[in-house]
């Protein structure tokens, strides 16, 4: 039986929770999808890791690679395995490198440079498109080619009470994705003391909304509304765990939220009223074999973590601004407290149109500088903070002081996507 944490429905049909579920769900059946005898998963040459490789009836090597949604780049993937792998022949059992090797890549949806690429390269290279279909209470996974021919179709082992017409579409509030491979390798060789607590929160996290997602790199995980399956959106992000390495070792495990913050700079905060905020996010705990805790967070404002510009803010002092700027009351100094917080600015954040303004800024000959972007409700209100503060942070250094800004609204729905 698959594990259910594998699958999500969505309004449109359902899909793997995760590149890994789709991976671990081929390999235990590829035989019955690929006809291909299994080598090996996850294999490491030169560096780089190859999802899944196996032999198929001749003999032949076949790299496959696995995507969970659309990625412009799975052909140059493809072509650097097959290059290190001919490169390096690693002694793999029953592999006879005189032999072709074939390159298979399985994604639900495959983007037009695909194709362009393909076309230009001299190598195998074959596109299958998977779908998984609902029939009655039952669930098919179905592989085809490009031009529909079909390849491998059968049933998905799966909890029949999950996938009812009447509840399917409730199950993304319930059925968490599993624990990402990243944060499980911290919390297991790491901090095993804390994975209850950060396991608590991730799963209060992930049950707030349906449209609260998780995207994970090898140093960060991220909650929000989601941009593709590989990206949150910049002013959609709730929270986020970001795995700390001080000399090749493992240092902490920090966690941000994106809570509200007075605007301005700290030194003007005392000229405070009600609704001068903005969000940004701040380190509000931290995990490591050296447990101690903090006594204020740690602001910034850059999203880039490892900037070095921020600052700092007591818990006291955050709450006297948080009342003000929001006319609610203080919480407490728990994790639980500013959680809730962040879980319901991001709510209002995710709910509110917004305008997304991108300003790029060139020089007098025309000659790019900078580009930066912003959230507001008020497109010239956007205009001008763009045009004032921001060439002046940028452009004040600038031997040319002649600059010319050029900004283009894009518009969002309520669930944080362009609307032109």
């Amino acid at each position: 039986m698959l594990d259910p944490k594998s699958l999500i429905k969505f309004e449109d049909g359902w899909k793997f929770a995760t590149e890994q579920d789709l991976e671990d769900f081929l390999w235990n059946n590829l035989e019955k999808v690929l006809n291909l005898q299994p080598l090996k998963r996850q294999f490491n040459v030169l560096g780089e890791i190859c999802d899944l490789l196996g032999l198929d009836e001749d003999g032949n090597l076949v790299i496959v690679e696995l995507k969970n949604t659309e990625d412009r780049y799975v052909v140059q993937q493809l072509t650097r395995y097959y290059d290190n792998l001919i490169q390096e022949k690693p002694k793999i059992i029953n592999v006879d490198w005189s032999k072709p090797i074939h390159l298979i890549a399985i994604t639900p949806k495959f983007h037009k440079h695909n194709f362009i690429d393909r076309k230009h390269s001299k190598l195998q290279l074959d596109f299958l498109n998977f779908e998984i279909l609902q029939r009655a209470n039952e669930l098919h996974f179905e592989l085809k080619k490009f031009d529909d021919k079909l390849i491998s179709e059968f049933r998905i082992p799966y909890p029949e009470e999950l996938i009812t017409e009447d509840s399917a579409l409730e199950k993304p509030t319930v059925i968490i994705p599993r624990i990402p491979k990243v944060l499980k390798k911290v919390l297991d060789e790491n901090i095993p003391e804390n994975s209850e607590e950060i396991i608590l929160v991730r799963e209060k996290i992930l049950n707030f909304d349906p449209r609260m997602r998780e995207v994970n790199t090898t140093r960060s995980i991220q909650y929000g509304l989601a941009k593709g399956e590989n990206a949150i959106y910049t002013g959609q992000m709730c929270a986020q765990f970001h795995i700390k390495i001080r000399a090749n070792k493992f240092d902490s495990l920090n966690f941000y939220l994106c809570l509200p913050y007075p605007n301005g700079r700290l030194h003007a905060w005392r000229k405070l009223s009600l609704g001068d905020k903005n969000t940004l996010i701040m380190e509000v705990k931290k995990f490591s074999k050296f447990q101690h805790s903090l006594s204020g967070m740690t602001i910034h404002r850059n999203k880039n973590l490892n900037a070095q510009y921020s600052d700092t803010c007591s818990f006291d002092r955050y709450w006297n601004f948080y009342k003000v700027i929001t006319g609610k009351p203080a919480g407490d100094n728990s994790l639980d407290s500013f959680l809730n917080i962040a879980l319901e600015e991001w709510l209002e954040r995710v709910e509110q149109k917004k305008v997304f303004v991108i300003c790029k800024y060139y020089d007098s000959l025309g000659q790019y500088l900078v580009e930066d972007g912003i959230y507001t409700d008020n497109f010239e209100e956007a205009m001008k903070f763009t045009s004032e503060k921001k060439c002046k942070d940028f452009v004040s250094s600038l031997k040319d002081k002649q600059y010319k800004p050029y900004c283009k609204p894009i518009y969002l729905d309520s669930d944080g996507k362009p609307t032109n």
